[in-house]
């Protein structure tokens, strides 16, 4: 079996840095998630404001 982490960056931004003042290390909190859980992939995922700009989210995979 596989397993995948979702990481929101909005809830860790708002709720940890913003929020708590945390200093958050991207690379040992993927890598703690990774040992503790065994995890296959994580993935880092967060909203973007394209600005009017001409985008199909259903035609293309990510916004470059």
């Amino acid at each position: 079996m596989k397993s995948f982490a979702f990481v929101d960056a909005s809830n860790l931004f708002y709720g940890g840095e913003k929020s708590l003042g945390w200093k958050i290390d991207y690379k040992k909190l993927f890598e703690y998630l990774k040992r503790k859980y065994a995890l296959d992939s994580i993935f880092y995922f967060g909203g973007v404001e394209i600005h009017n700009f001409p985008y199909d989210y259903q035609s293309n995979e990510t916004v470059r």
